[in-house]
């Protein structure tokens, strides 16, 4: 007999008519990767869509909000960029759904630059951004 009360070496807990229960490293193993198929199941029942979105245009749509976002932190009048930017979006991000996503990624990151901006946390003097908003070529 071991501490379990069983002749088993890997113990384990009776539950009445014979039936021996334990938790050993291999059943723990087991259930941990029960959870993960099941979770990789239910994932893939989830209705998904590709971005069409290419590293280029995200790349860009990132530059327009940083440049959008500490403009902003300065106090500096952003409407025409950003009406520049949102047509841009409209052209170039098709999917409803994608645009919807990136837009709220890139009010983000305007709103998280502009912050730095107004707290002093960037290279960028606005001196230097006023100077860059009215000479960058917006898309």
């Amino acid at each position: 007999m071991n501490e379990h009360g069983t002749d088993r070496p890997w113990g384990g807990k009776s539950l009445g008519s014979g039936i021996t229960y334990c938790y050993d490293a291999f059943e723990v193993l087991i259930l941990k990767n029960l959870i993960s198929i099941l979770l990789a199941v239910l994932i893939s029942m989830v209705p998904a869509y590709a971005f069409s979105a290419t590293e280029v245009e995200l790349a860009k749509l990132h530059k327009y909000a940083v440049r959008i976002g500490r403009a902003t932190g300065c106090e500096l009048n952003t409407k025409n960029a950003r009406a520049s930017v949102d047509r841009w979006m409209n052209r170039t991000f098709k999917d409803p759904a994608e645009r919807t996503d990136l837009l709220k990624t890139y009010s983000e990151t305007i709103k998280a630059e502009a912050l730095a901006q107004s707290e002093a946390h960037t290279s960028d003097t606005c001196f230097d951004i006023r100077g860059a908003l009215s000479v960058y070529e917006w898309p």
